[in-house]
């Protein structure tokens, strides 16, 4: 018994991880995004843009993985 009442704990620690990493990444998101709508697309950093896409997609693709399961 004791068994399964861990791992109801480490399921729900698990997610609520990933959900703070979902928050913390969409409020990093939104502050770039205000950014570059101040910046000329030319000026921008495309490295740190496509850095974050990249973190974006992965959060939206681990996202999709435990919301489906």
């Amino acid at each position: 018994m004791a068994e399964s009442h861990c791992e109801d704990m480490e399921a729900a620690s698990d997610e609520v991880s990933l959900k703070l990493s979902l928050w913390e990444g969409r409020v990093a998101f939104d502050e770039l995004v205000t950014q570059w709508r101040l910046t000329h697309f030319e000026s921008l950093d495309m490295a740190l843009f496509e850095e974050a896409i990249n973190k974006c997609a992965t959060l939206a693709v681990l996202m999709l993985i435990v919301w489906c399961v």
